[in-house]
């Protein structure tokens, strides 16, 4: 899964929650992305079966540098490991947190000589993301909701994206 726009700035914190839904213990990668596309921090935790943990501040747990819109990469390593995976960005000001869902990165498969998970360099990811609330309005204790929609392209080559507005 991926998730985009985390931020670890004075004004924000990013949390990522991993879930198992397997009976068997599970590898988890978490990669952080910084502002610039390189690699940020990396980490290894095995879930055990059917564990819920949440990495609070993951950007401080892995020491990474400030980043306005980073990203993270999280991938489940063992065969067959089912994780259910989420992020929160928060405001350090207000504790109000934004919550994340999941994209799916979608794996190919491999033929003769070639590995069956594509890089992030590939072409072959798609992701279908519906953003399942957007807001243009006012809150309480004079915040404002708004959503904004950064669209980054991680592969080398070009990509073609669909937008859809469907209103309540």
């Amino acid at each position: 899964a991926c998730f985009h726009h985390l931020s670890h700035t004075p004004a924000f914190r990013t949390n990522i929650g991993l879930a198992s839904g397997s009976g068997f213990p599970v590898v988890v990668r978490i990669v952080l992305y910084g502002d610039d596309g390189g690699p940020a921090g990396t980490m290894n935790y095995t879930l055990r079966p059917y564990e819920h943990v949440q990495f609070t501040r993951i950007h401080e747990h892995l020491q990474a540098a400030e980043a306005e819109r980073g990203w993270a990469v999280v991938e489940a390593l063992t065969a067959e490991g089912m994780v259910y995976c989420y992020a929160m960005v928060i405001d350090n000001l207000s504790g109000d947190p934004v919550y994340l869902e999941p994209e799916i990165l979608r794996k190919s498969a491999g033929g003769a000589g070639e590995s069956s998970v594509d890089t992030l360099a590939s072409t072959a990811f798609r992701y279908d993301y519906y953003i399942p609330g957007a807001a243009r309005t006012s809150g309480v204790n004079g915040t404002n909701w708004r959503t904004d929609l950064d669209l980054l392209n991680v592969g080398e080559a070009e990509s073609r994206v669909e937008l859809a507005l469907l209103k309540a």
